[in-house]
């Protein structure tokens, strides 16, 4: 495991969307993380 830097309004973002959404902070950036991973991956989806 490693430490990513982020901004501080990405983290706010992070904390906002995380609790809509029931998840901890480090869930919703990987959940994040992965949508932006397969956006790029797979273009044509958009």
């Amino acid at each position: 495991m490693g430490l990513v830097k982020i901004s501080e309004n990405m983290h706010a973002n992070l904390r906002s969307a995380s609790v809509a959404l029931s998840r901890s902070i480090n869930a919703q950036a990987e959940h994040w993380m992965r949508i932006g991973m397969l956006a790029e991956l797979h273009p044509a989806l958009d």
